[in-house]
């Protein structure tokens, strides 16, 4: 707590330091607060290796990240500049608002996020994409992402990844409306 006039120093130049260790630790604390964030780099190097990697070996991988292979799974892709790095904790939040089983981490730069929603839940699957980029455009307004699904097996996910990361680096996120 910082109680401003007492010194004669600006409150900004009391302040800027714990807002710096506040978002080192926000970042360090969204990099290492993946459980299986060693899993899920080896799964997203599977996805990738086309040649090198057999589907019931890929099919096995994507099980130890505590996902359903059997389940719709949705995807998404961002690329953040180095000023949105941050707000990784809001991608976060937003994902797991509309599906309850979420893995956002980073990967070569990129955020990804790989979530499913409960199978017994009369979820309308279709509408889930829409919804969750309207939260994502509220709490990170100008990030270029793509979102993929659902996806019904993990190989249509090996496609929607190796799509998702080319459409990423092409969008342009939409003009504001002028009001």
């Amino acid at each position: 707590m910082v109680r401003g006039g007492t010194t004669g120093e600006p409150l900004a130049t009391l302040i800027g330091p714990a807002s710096s260790i506040l978002a080192m630790q926000l970042n360090s604390a969204f990099k290492a607060s993946a459980p299986h964030q060693a899993k899920l780099e080896r799964l997203m190097q599977q996805l990738e290796d086309w040649q090198g990697v057999a589907l019931k070996e890929l099919t096995r991988t994507f099980r130890t990240t505590g996902l359903d292979p059997h389940a719709p799974t949705f995807l998404v892709v961002a690329e953040p500049d180095k000023a949105q790095l941050p707000h990784a904790w809001r991608i976060r939040l937003a994902v797991q608002e509309h599906l309850n089983n979420a893995h956002v981490f980073t990967y070569r730069g990129s955020f990804y996020a790989l979530a499913q929603a409960r199978t017994d839940t009369a979820a309308d699957w279709d509408a889930i994409p829409d919804r969750l980029l309207a939260s994502l455009r509220q709490v990170v307004p100008g990030l270029s992402l793509v979102i993929k699904g659902p996806l019904g097996s993990v190989d249509e996910l090996r496609l929607g990844l190796a799509h998702a990361q080319r459409l990423v680096r092409q969008v342009r996120v939409p003009p504001s409306p002028r009001r």
